[in-house]
């Protein structure tokens, strides 16, 4: 692979990272249909895709590129690994009504803003 095609490849799953960090961020604006579709659904960019997308396997072409700074690193995989750990641990944390309520998803939604801010990310 080419370091154009490479670069582009990392540019492209940074802009799916930000979405993703967007949508984590922004999870308790929602209404409930959209909640549901971030937890279920598992498109590009959903809360559910950052499940498989922020882990040691993936993360390190965007710091090898230099998109991402070692502490956005860290944080994304912190990020990833509770999330995974709701949706196969407390399955019943994975709900809109768990999103809304549960100290948990407070504290994911807080590291997302941290990531964001970290990202320069304005709305």
């Amino acid at each position: 692979m080419s370091y154009h095609t490479e670069k582009q490849s990392a540019l492209s799953f940074l802009e799916r990272t930000i979405e993703i960090i967007e949508s984590c961020a922004n999870l308790r604006n929602m209404n409930d249909e959209d909640i549901a579709i971030n937890l279920f659904e598992g498109d590009s960019g959903s809360v559910d895709d950052a499940r498989f997308c922020f882990n040691a396997a993936d993360l390190p072409e965007l710091t090898e590129n230099w998109l991402i700074s070692d502490e956005v690193y860290e944080k994304l995989l912190s990020l990833g690994d509770r999330l995974n750990d709701i949706s196969f641990n407390s399955r019943k944390k994975w709900t809109v009504e768990a999103v809304r309520t549960d100290s948990e998803w407070t504290d994911i939604i807080e590291m997302a803003n941290k990531i964001k801010s970290l990202l320069t990310i304005n709305d």
